[in-house]
């Protein structure tokens, strides 16, 4: 844990608020955490063919090697430098990816955050976590921020309470 971390619980703020706005901040907060998975799936791909580019490369000394220049020509110029898609390397793909969407939509989701729900994730989830029967873990999540709080230290978790007979 950071030395200057805090402990923050997204369900206390959440216990007074609307239910559709909740219900809204999550919406954004999932269809962002969507766009942050394609982007991951985005560079895994850019990895993989810059992967698959040096293995050509060296498809290609092995067939010069095995006696084949031409078919190693082949593969040297015509294969491994591919634009993945038309005049573009997977790089401009993930760059411009993370310029015109993924930038813009985590920039969205702190607006939205930052007016309804305090600037913190998740208040949905905790509230649906501390309303769950038989869950008796807390809700709250360390973040950055008290400067010189020590680990362990912070504002008090709250675990559910069950219900009274």
């Amino acid at each position: 844990m950071r030395d200057d971390a805090e402990h923050v619980d997204p369900a206390d703020a959440a216990e007074g608020a609307e239910e559709a706005t909740l219900d809204a901040v999550h919406r954004v907060e999932v269809a962002v955490e969507w766009i942050e998975r394609a982007f991951g799936a985005l560079l895994d791909a850019h990895h993989r063919v810059g992967h698959a580019q040096g293995l050509m490369l060296e498809a290609a000394e092995a067939l010069r090697d095995a006696g084949h220049p031409g078919l190693a020509g082949r593969a040297r110029l015509e294969v491994a430098p591919l634009d993945a898609v038309a005049d573009r390397w997977t790089y401009q793909v993930v760059d411009e990816f993370r310029a015109h969407l993924l930038e813009p939509a985590r920039a969205f989701d702190d607006d939205v955050r930052d007016a309804l729900a305090g600037g913190v994730r998740h208040r949905a989830e905790a509230l649906q976590k501390r309303r769950s029967a038989g869950t008796a873990s807390p809700t709250a999540v360390v973040q950055p921020g008290a400067p010189g709080a020590q680990p362990g230290e912070g504002a008090p978790t709250r675990t559910r309470e069950e219900p009274s007979s």
